[in-house]
């Protein structure tokens, strides 16, 4: 996994840890960060939303990617480009849609089975 900027890159089916950190305080016990990773052309079509509930006191915060989390959508070659959005307490977006369109979520092929 690799993000530049905004956009995050990943392999299809693999593993991955998002770090967030707080710039001026940190995130509290119960605080709630929901990961969603929509289709670039409908914001309605959510293809991955993981939630995650802090539970310590932390200027950090991993929002971990499992394979299964990591394997949708149809890549058959190259990669496939999706949008993402970050909310934190349902009230506040971190990362989301905007007039640079760069909260960007590529997802690469991977090898099929034999």
């Amino acid at each position: 996994m690799e993000i530049i900027g905004k956009e995050i890159r990943v392999n299809r089916g693999d593993r991955a840890t998002i770090r967030l950190k707080r710039k001026d305080e940190n995130f509290s016990v119960n605080d709630v960060i929901k990961f969603s990773v929509v289709d670039k052309q409908d914001y309605n079509k959510v293809l991955l939303q993981k939630t995650v509930i802090i539970t310590e006191s932390s200027e950090y915060a991993d929002i971990l990617l499992t394979k299964q989390d990591t394997t949708f959508g149809d890549v058959k070659n190259k990669s496939k480009e999706y949008r993402y959005e970050i909310e934190y307490n349902n009230d506040i977006t971190l990362i989301g849609a905007n007039e640079d369109d760069d909260n960007v979520f590529i997802l690469f092929a991977e090898a099929g089975d034999r």
